[in-house]
């Protein structure tokens, strides 16, 4: 904090930036200038002037070079003075699933006219957007060519099994939201403890497909939620597409271990969810 950039890209390819906590900085939190295949993911880029300068400099000139590739998820871009993303970049950058400090998204003056979060100019790419701040809770290295059951019970009530082919090693992320990053559910129906991201940067045909998520839970959340039966607990999944909070097609829950599963054909936001008798 408290620099002209928090964290500069000049000319340097393939970083990860996770879950760094940059603000307060004279210029950008983030710079990005000819540099390419970058990711940030899960920071929090907050009260800088700009929140991502991609192609720019502080000194006002224009140096952009090679920024394809670069890939900006589930970061919280709020509170920064003039824009959430300040683009010079010749082609759409992906900023889509990012938190923009309000749950109507990011301010643009033709594509998102009712945003009240930070700004941002032509040529980036943000909708779809989170309707909550998402916390990383765990990331764990997967290798190539192998089965990794993922326990992050302490961390956020999950466990993540996912098998790997030879073309298949990276990271899984798991963030959890403090409120629903989507619409609401129907009437008849209810959330059970928290809201759980499942991100990778694996490529998806290096995956094999499906991927076992299972979310714990406890009797005082059954209690608080009003749940009679917990056989009848199924997991959703968040659709970016269609606005909706979905159940996942294979789904089910054990009653004895305390805990509902879903086998999953792609990363994405998936809840806990019970129906709720009707008075």
């Amino acid at each position: 904090s408290e620099n002209g950039n928090g964290i500069d890209l000049l000319s340097s390819d393939d970083n990860l930036l996770l879950d760094n906590t940059i603000r307060s900085n004279e210029h950008a939190g983030l710079t990005f200038e000819n540099s390419k295949n970058n990711r940030a993911l899960y920071n929090s880029v907050t009260m800088n002037r700009v929140g991502f300068s991609i192609g720019t400099h502080e000194t006002g000139g224009v140096r952009v070079g090679d920024l394809s590739g670069n890939r900006l998820y589930g970061n919280a871009i709020a509170r920064n003075e003039t824009a959430g993303i300040d683009s010079e970049a010749a082609i759409e950058i992906d900023a889509t699933l990012n938190w923009w400090g309000d749950r109507s998204g990011p301010q643009h003056a033709s594509l998102n006219v009712g945003g009240r979060g930070d700004g941002l100019r032509d040529g980036v790419r943000f909708d779809p957007w989170m309707a909550a701040r998402p916390a990383l809770k765990w990331t764990e290295s997967v290798d190539a060519g192998t089965t990794t059951r993922i326990d992050a019970r302490c961390e956020a009530n999950a466990e993540v099994t996912i098998a790997t082919n030879s073309d298949g090693s990276g990271r899984v992320y798991l963030a959890e939201f403090p409120q629903n990053p989507g619409a609401d559910l129907a009437t008849d129906a209810t959330i059970v403890g928290r809201w759980i991201d499942f991100a990778t940067d694996i490529a998806e045909d290096g995956i094999e497909w499906p991927v076992t998520i299972r979310l714990y839970y406890s009797d005082a959340e059954l209690r608080a939620a009003g749940v009679a039966d917990e056989l009848l607990l199924r997991m959703h999944r968040w659709d970016w597409g269609d606005g909706a909070w979905l159940p996942c097609s294979e789904s089910g829950v054990d009653p004895r271990g305390d805990f509902a599963w879903a086998s999953v054909r792609e990363a994405g936001t998936v809840a806990l969810v019970a129906p709720v008798a009707r008075r």
